[in-house]
């Protein structure tokens, strides 16, 4: 077993260590330093002529305007400059200025169009007398755009709109162009002009999220840099991305950590040398980085995702952690700032294949900021073990099949405590999560697989997950996630498993997976804070999208009518079913109520009687429902009618006057699982039911089907305004 023993001296002492900008000035996503600055020189004096100042809306005019200089330069710009402006303000207002030789205003902003590759710019100044009383050029560089961006608010999110972009020196920590406005447009496009000879950490951020970082991004070996901003920071922490501080690897035993030299994003070893990771971090931050406040994850080949929420975490895709974290919390000051530094190590041993590689780090802080970095390597040993024959397996069996849909990011890697601020969206959703998962039984020698996705059954076919393997591999499952960017919602997809090793090859049977359009709950009435003269009021909420209430996405959902009194006590947990399999004659679900929790659901209507006073089952007495869904998608319980429909044999709750409650619709066991039990989530959800999939030859089929759901367990009750306090009035009745 593994020490945790291993730790670098640096980590054996928890008072605080001071780091230079000397020393960790190359460290990724690194923030505190500025972009270079001149000091202003003296103002000239005051003549008739001449320029007074030149001023540009974007970049730095370097150097400052003096009338001894004529030659100036600003920039170079990393992104495109179309709105780019000049004001030059003259000491004679009487005297003529142009700029390129067209005729301008003195102390107007003057647009000029910047083209990739340098611009040259000329002033001129003619006094009233008819001369030329001095003249100025001014050089811009517009970087050649080179480098694809995206920006997300989530593993499996959505767009960011309206994000700014910053590029920083990975080696020197200049800064070298910030506050790049990046409209919703512009996702995707060739936006950045970043040179292949040098490398960079880029950032995105907004006002109302948390940063995203790319630290030691290289344009010589990638085109495309993705970064991602969650919408859930903790408001009340610092707003600075999280640091990776050092790589290093190890063999098995005696474990021994190498750093990687300073500077350097290629690695070239055997797989012997590399059997362990090990992750050293910083965040800044007044609080420890333990338990859910932040985490650590590592992939080969592929982006790094976990549903847990803790420091060392590994792939759904099975990269193993090592079983051991080296959390010690090590206080650090930097550039003044306090930081917590802590370290992480992952067992690579299973997935280091011979050839070229990419390991992906991904690290998250208490404030839910992000930073990603990659490292490139090369496994230069052998292949080992002995291949066989896989092109007929002799067991291959699918074991689950979920295609979901979240109405809220996927989970928070730092929850908000007592003492932190968490942003909300108080009546909206704050965006949606959408993945594929997919475990397969498969005890063959297979040295890698391929997760592929279509829009077609007959392709083309897109690789979105993969893993590769050191030695022939026979686990009893592997399981993969496909959590791209680009799902769109409602959209049905085609999936299959390539699996392969060096002699043979297979590939699954294609599975069809509708993905259900995301949906979120507000809660509407009574309102927050409300004073019912009742004590059987009616009960109100709205799904945000209306799509997923037809029978073409859903074939049922739940939800559960939930009420507790102030200090925690349960009142009321009431679950509802509307199922869309059976439609009464106006189109509408039927809808059932389990309550109390005997197993039995009843109709939330009565029904037409025989003459010896038994229910006539197909005939409903809609006019006598108590729960019903209008057009637009609100949800309706009246308890009055509820109590009147099943009399003093169901009284479905008791509230009492002058006491204060909070209700919602989520309680604590409606779930996507397939039961109620402890283990489910806290949220409204839609399913609907695949048909059983299985491999040829296969006489078990497994169970398939599509849920969306109006949040996930990280979000605690799921409704984007929480819990309503309800009081009853003193005379309620």
């Amino acid at each position: 077993m593994l020490s945790i023993r291993f730790a670098h001296k640096w980590l054996a002492f928890l008072a605080p260590l001071t780091l230079s900008l000397a020393v960790l000035g190359a460290l990724g996503c690194s923030g505190n330093d500025d972009k270079k600055t001149v000091s202003p020189s003296s103002p000239p004096a005051a003549s008739e002529v001449g320029i007074q100042s030149i001023k540009v809306n974007k970049g730095i005019l370097y150097p400052p305007y003096s009338d001894d200089v004529r030659n100036y330069s600003v920039g170079p710009f990393y992104a495109e400059a179309s709105d780019f402006s000049l004001t030059v303000t003259l000491k004679d207002a009487r005297s003529r200025l142009t700029i390129n030789g067209e005729e301008v205003q003195s102390g107007r902003a003057f647009p000029v169009s910047l083209a990739e590759g340098s611009n040259s710019i000329r002033i001129t100044v003619e006094g009233t007398d008819g001369k030329i009383s001095n003249i100025a050029s001014l050089s811009a560089k517009v970087m050649h755009r080179s480098t694809k961006v995206f920006v997300y608010d989530s593993v499996a999110g959505n767009y960011l709109a309206n994000a700014k972009i910053s590029v920083r020196d990975a080696r020197t920590n200049e800064l070298l162009d910030s506050n790049i406005d990046f409209p919703l447009s512009a996702q995707g496009s060739v936006f950045l002009g970043l040179e292949k000879n040098r490398r960079y950490n880029v950032y995105a951020e907004r006002d109302d999220t948390a940063i995203g970082c790319f630290a030691d991004f290289d344009p010589s070996r990638e085109d495309t840099v993705t970064l991602y901003c969650r919408k859930n920071p903790i408001l009340d922490l610092p707003r600075s991305a999280p640091i990776i501080r050092e790589i290093a690897f190890s063999v098995q035993i005696p474990l021994n950590f190498r750093p990687m030299p300073p500077g350097t994003n290629y690695y070239a070893d055997t797989a012997a040398n590399m059997y362990y990771l090990l992750v050293t971090v910083m965040a800044e931050s007044s609080t420890i980085m333990t338990n859910n406040n932040g985490s650590v994850s590592v992939n080969i080949d592929d982006t790094p995702f976990t549903l847990a929420d803790h420091m060392v975490s590994y792939d759904l895709s099975k990269i193993a952690s090592a079983g051991f974290v080296t959390y010690n919390n090590t206080p650090v000051v930097f550039d003044g700032k306090q930081y917590f530094m802590t370290a992480a190590a992952f067992d690579l041993s299973a997935a280091l294949s011979p050839g070229e590689h990419y390991l992906h780090i991904a690290v998250y802080d208490y404030a839910n900021s992000r930073t990603d970095q990659k490292l490139y390597f090369n496994v230069t040993s052998e292949p080992q073990g002995a291949d066989a024959d896989i092109s007929n397996p002799s067991q291959a069996r699918w074991y689950t099949v979920m295609a979901r849909t979240y109405g809220m990011p996927l989970s928070l890697y730092s929850e908000a405590d007592s003492e932190a601020i968490m942003a909300t969206d108080q009546a909206a959703p704050v965006g949606d999560t959408m993945y594929a998962q997919f475990e397969l039984d498969f005890v063959e020698g297979y040295r890698g697989w391929e997760l592929q996705r279509a829009a077609s059954h007959d392709g083309p076919w897109k690789t979105v997950r993969k893993r590769n393997y050191a030695t022939p591999s026979s686990a009893y499952y592997f399981n993969a996630t496909d959590v791209s960017n680009d799902l769109e919602r409602g959209t049905t997809y085609y999936y299959r498993f390539w699996i392969y090793n060096n002699i043979s090859e297979y590939y699954t049977n294609i599975l069809t997976i509708p993905f259900l359009p995301p949906f979120n709950v507000s809660l509407v009435s009574p309102d927050h804070g409300a004073i019912s003269d009742t004590l059987y009021p009616t009960f109100s909420f709205r799904v945000s999208d209306t799509a997923v209430l037809d029978r073409k996405y859903a074939d049922y959902g739940h939800f559960t009518l939930y009420i507790r009194n102030k200090i925690g006590a349960e009142i009321l947990k009431a679950r509802f079913e509307v199922d869309y399999r059976a439609i009464d004659a106006e189109g509408n679900p039927r809808i059932t109520i389990n309550w109390p929790y005997n197993g039995v659901w009843y109709y939330v209507y009565d029904f037409e009687r025989d003459e010896n006073g038994n229910p006539i089952m197909t005939r409903p007495l809609l006019d006598t429902a108590f729960a019903w869904i209008e057009d637009d998608g609100t949800f309706v319980i009246d308890s009055k009618r509820a109590s009147k429909l099943f009399g003093d044999s169901f009284t479905i709750f008791d509230l009492e006057p002058g006491v204060a409650y909070e209700w919602n619709i989520f309680g604590n066991q409606a779930s996507a699982g397939s039961n109620w039990s402890s283990t489910d989530t806290d949220s409204m959800y839609f399913t609907k039911l695949l048909q059983p999939v299985q491999m040829p030859g296969v006489t078990v089929p497994t169970a398939a089907a599509a849920r969306s759901l109006a949040s996930n367990p990280a979000e605690g009750s799921g409704a984007t305004n929480g819990y309503f306090t309800l009081i009853m009035h003193q005379s309620a009745e």
